[in-house]
């Protein structure tokens, strides 16, 4: 198994299947300042579900936890996809969000290796293109501008999980 910091593997991965079955089975980690925005909720703080997901949405590891979390979450006929992280959190509940995400690795910044350093270009590029799309539906009027912000940025979050995992192997 390997880790974020860049332990080695027993075998790398052959063919297009077995890289997309190594990588689903990872965890996206999350960045340090992150973990310590985590670490400060709780549901007496008095802090709005807007503030905290604003601090989440810039870490791809607290975007795709939760929304995979939710969206696991009892399957039925008539329900709906959460695209947002504000209403996973809702759903979720502000506590079970943080234990969730206290589980995490966590990638610490400055970045120190260069499967680290390539991660954390990655991620900011992503950040930039979701940056652009949601001022572009919000310039044309979208009513959920944030789906587009998420969409954008995790478009990118193959490449994310790439850049950790495959030096390691």
């Amino acid at each position: 198994m390997s880790k974020v910091d860049g332990n080695t593997v027993d075998k790398a991965p052959e063919g297009l299947d077995e890289w997309v079955d190594y990588l689903a089975a990872k965890m996206c980690p999350l960045f340090d300042a992150t973990q310590s925005a985590v670490n400060s909720l709780s549901e007496g703080a008095g802090k709005s579900v807007d503030l905290i997901c604003a601090q989440l949405l810039l870490d791809p590891g607290a975007i795709a936890t939760l929304l995979s979390l939710v969206n696991s979450k009892n399957k039925t006929r008539l329900s709906t996809e959460v695209s947002t992280l504000e209403n996973a959190v809702m759903m979720i509940g502000i506590l079970n969000s943080r234990q969730a995400l206290k589980r995490l690795e966590i990638i610490p910044t400055p970045a120190n290796t260069p499967a680290l350093k390539n991660y954390v270009q990655t991620v900011v590029r992503a950040y930039h293109a979701g940056y652009q799309a949601c001022e572009w539906a919000q310039a044309r009027g979208d009513m959920v501008v944030k789906e587009s912000f998420i969409a954008a940025f995790m478009c990118h979050v193959g490449e994310m999980m790439m850049q950790l995992y495959a030096f390691a192997c």
